[in-house]
């Protein structure tokens, strides 16, 4: 395993109280972006989420809104992540379940 460890997303929301979208690099989990929020935890429509990391650059989507921008610049927690695996985390007072999901790989920007 990558010695930096992974960057996630979270939302800083109990119970449905609106809070934004942190966006978290580990292992000292050092919020690293804040965000707006994405959806909020009593929702129950379908929404269309888009994650894209394109080499240190990470975008989040939730219905075509720009939640995350952000760009690893290595400065926290080691070198920007390459290649590895993805992680879907949700907090204990949400229940969502996934459908459609896919994933593709893009071309490098160099």
């Amino acid at each position: 395993m990558d010695q930096s460890g992974p960057i996630g997303t979270n939302r800083d929301q109990h119970k449905g109280q609106g809070g934004p979208a942190n966006n978290q690099r580990n292992p000292g989990k050092n919020i690293v972006y804040e965000g707006p929020p994405g959806i909020d935890a009593e929702s129950d429509r379908v929404h269309k989420v888009t994650l894209i990391k394109n080499e240190a650059h990470i975008q989040l989507f939730v219905d075509d809104r720009p939640i995350i921008d952000w760009i690893d610049n290595g400065d926290v927690d080691g070198p920007p992540l390459g290649v590895g695996r993805i992680a879907l985390r949700q907090m204990q007072w949400t229940q969502f379940r996934y459908r459609n999901f896919k994933v593709w790989s893009i071309k490098s920007n160099s």
